[in-house]
């Protein structure tokens, strides 16, 4: 991409692609709740994860227009494409293990009784949460957005600001607010945004990152674990860790643990590890 863009133009690629998401997701709501009046489908999670496909499906749609059609630009031109790099695949393994394996060390592990049928439906729900959520969020985020600012003004720019905002989108997402809660939020909001930036560049493509963010959503937010305090009640999950501890450094607040000390400490270190090296004169 040697264009370089306008402020103008910069503004409306911020705000077009952005709105185009939630316009996406709103057909996709309109779209598979009319699906299900005609079509019976009463078991929850294939339900789902059509409404994962249909919202990934919809979204893509119109953000390719938007860079194609309405910017006569390339996905391969804000890094979309699907070159992986194998450090990525192994990144996004060790992650959320090493997340696994703190809290099993913290808390109580509880194997939850479903029938195989059900735990194959949870399996399915949680991959295509984790890829829907995981690879639009890339795409929009260390895609068009960070490329963008990168264009405009320079890689710190685009490292920082998408990755505040990106942390700002999720406060909506918290079971309840405190002023604690959403500071602790945008803090972990903002570094595992820094770490996804990292992926990105190191591997000069989204697919680093997108793979990364895909695997920790569909272990650590989906049906596989559920990490709670003590008292959240039952889950729909496969594996519950049950924490003895309400501590939000440890619970990560009303956002969970993805906002916990110990995914901080994570992002943190990834970050570090996959900062590029300065060049030696």
């Amino acid at each position: 991409m040697t264009e370089k863009f306008s402020t103008k133009k910069t503004i409306l690629l911020l705000i077009a692609p952005f709105i185009l998401y939630l316009i996406g997701a709103l057909l996709s709501q309109i779209c598979t709740d009319l699906l299900f009046k005609f079509v019976s489908i009463e078991q929850q999670y294939i339900r789902t994860s059509i409404k994962h496909i249909s919202d990934f499906a919809f979204v893509f749609l119109l953000l390719w227009l938007c860079i194609y059609k309405m910017f006569h630009l390339k996905f391969d031109d804000f890094g979309i494409n699907l070159h992986f790099k194998w450090w990525s695949i192994v990144a996004a393994i060790l992650i959320p293990a090493y997340m696994v394996v703190v809290y099993l060390i913290v808390g109580n592990l509880t194997v939850n009784h479903h029938s195989t049928g059900e735990t194959v439906l949870l399996v399915i729900n949680s991959l295509t949460l984790g890829l829907q959520s995981g690879f639009l969020e890339e795409i929009l985020f260390r895609g068009i957005f960070m490329k963008t600012l990168e264009n405009r003004w320079n890689k710190t720019v685009a490292i920082i600001a998408p990755s505040l905002f990106f942390s700002l989108v999720h406060i909506p997402s918290m079971s309840s607010f405190s002023v604690v809660g959403i500071l602790v939020l945008i803090v972990a909001g903002t570094m595992v945004g820094v770490m996804f930036s990292m992926a990105a560049y190191r591997g000069n493509s989204i697919a680093n990152s997108a793979i990364i963010h895909a695997i920790w959503n569909f272990t650590l937010i989906s049906n596989i674990f559920n990490i709670v305090p003590e008292g959240a009640g039952l889950t729909n999950s496969i594996f519950t860790i049950t924490l003895p501890t309400n501590n939000i450094f440890i619970t990560g607040a009303e956002f969970g643990i993805e906002a916990s000390i110990f995914a901080i400490l994570a992002y943190v270190v990834v970050s570090l590890i996959l900062m590029p090296k300065k060049k030696s004169a």
